[in-house]
């Protein structure tokens, strides 16, 4: 309804919702024609950061059966007024792993269910494009791999174009990793398994001439898994570390303005603009994914937070930490332990706290096997977002804690650590005050 304040979108990751219940649009549109330049995509970006949302504008934009609603969702945007002759153009195929259960007796079983449940939703959806014959052939008791063959070579003979999403590629995955052991992931990463042999089908088809997998946008938070299911992203591109995308996702400080004075406008934020954005600053800024990169970004998810809690409260939160930003400290944990005894990654993670930076390359992608080396350690520290670009130093990347956010978060995982390993070595309690007094903690509001 025109005139009517805009919404925050906080928690929102549904593209329709924000467009048809009026919620407030950061247009970053402008990078769909950059992302057609590239058939697959692989998009890695830590929590919370609007990976999914991204995923839902991309759909919205390319669903064949949405093109009657193409104004509604994009009129006053950069596409609306600038489409290019891909839009609307696509069947929309769309798996999101967190919502597979990561049990580990049942989890192929849970894999198969769920994906077929997808692709029994999208048969239903794009039923006028579809005969009885191939419904037939979708609705037999055939693994999941074989259907989407089957689905592929379809749509390749009959001239149709398939964009599919996986968001958060690596969810079970990673959870199976912390909680489960290696020997559980390789499992299904490795050899015949299925969650591999699930991505054999999409390379596969990425490969086929006139491939009805027209387009690929896979999402999630580390590169681990990738590199394990498919030896390498090698059926198409990793723009997660490029440069041209590290505004992408995320917002930069005058988008994080500009929302801010919209809702002082409205008389609905009542704080100063610059003393709110210069605790943003501080405690959610300074992400930059990619050394050749200039602008920091700030995280998303932490701005929508603070807007929505400082309007609904009247007051500035005191807790500047939303805690779905937070990494799970078991994720880290077993690059930290062996036979329950700290290693030199934990080491690692205190110097890093101590100094606020460490000298070292970011590695775009690397196996299991490899993960507990110290260099791929700190490109995990990385894509989870604990650790961004700073500059070069002697040609080597330059790596530091973006802000106070992640520098808490740090903290806590080595609180964690030391309790865990039942050694402590130090008083846990002077470290964090060493490490408050170097990084100028002293707001006054908790974390």
């Amino acid at each position: 309804m025109p005139g009517k304040t805009k919404g925050i979108p906080y928690g929102i990751s549904d593209f329709e919702k924000i467009r048809v219940k009026n919620k407030y649009f950061v247009d970053k549109t402008h990078f769909i024609p950059l992302l057609e330049e590239h058939e697959y995509v692989f998009f890695i970006r830590p929590r919370r950061f609007g990976k999914s949302l991204w995923i839902s504008i991309l759909e919205c934009y390319y669903d064949i059966q949405l093109k009657e609603r193409f104004d509604e969702f994009f009129k006053g945007t950069y596409i609306g007024s600038h489409p290019t002759p891909e839009k609307n153009a696509c069947l929309i195929l769309r798996f999101d792993f967190s919502m597979i259960s990561p049990a580990p007796g049942g989890l192929e079983e849970n894999f198969e269910k769920y994906c077929a449940r997808v692709l029994d939703h999208f048969t239903r959806v794009y039923r006028s494009f579809f005969d009885e014959e191939f419904l037939k052939k979708m609705g037999s008791p055939a693994s999941i791999s074989e259907k989407l063959h089957t689905l592929f070579i379809h749509a390749q003979e009959n001239g149709l174009k398939i964009y599919a999403f996986i968001d958060e590629y690596d969810h079970f995955s990673n959870t199976i990793l912390s909680t489960s052991g290696s020997d559980a992931y390789r499992s299904l990463t490795r050899g015949e398994g299925f969650f591999r042999h699930f991505f054999a089908v999409l390379k596969g088809a990425a490969g086929m001439r006139g491939s009805g997998l027209a387009r690929l946008f896979i999402a999630g938070v580390s590169p681990v898994t990738m590199d394990d299911v498919t030896s390498g992203f090698n059926i198409g591109m990793n723009i997660s570390v490029q440069p041209a995308f590290n505004e992408m996702a995320g917002l930069s400080e005058k988008e994080a303005r500009d929302m801010l004075n919209y809702y002082k406008e409205k008389n609905l934020f009542v704080f100063d603009v610059d003393e709110s954005l210069e605790i943003m600053r501080e405690w959610y800024d300074g992400y930059l994914f990619s050394d050749m990169a200039s602008s920091t970004v700030l995280n998303t998810d932490m701005v929508l937070y603070f807007i929505h809690f400082s309007i609904v409260n009247q007051a500035i939160p005191r807790r500047l930490i939303d805690d779905n930003v937070k990494i799970d400290y078991g994720k880290l944990k077993r690059l930290m332990f062996i036979n329950r005894r700290l290693n030199g990654n934990f080491d690692i993670l205190k110097s890093i706290m101590e100094k606020g930076e460490i000298q070292a390359p970011v590695n775009p992608s690397f196996p299991i096997d490899q993960l507990l080396t110290p260099a791929n350690f700190i490109s995990l520290l990385y894509f989870f977002g604990l650790l961004i670009f700073k500059g070069t130093r002697h040609g080597t990347s330059l790596l530091a804690i973006p802000n106070m956010t992640i520098s808490h978060l740090m903290y806590g995982y080595i609180r964690y650590a030391y309790r865990d390993s039942e050694l402590f070595r130090i008083n846990v309690w002077k470290f964090g005050d060493r490490v408050r007094e170097k990084n100028k903690i002293g707001t006054g509001r908790q974390y």
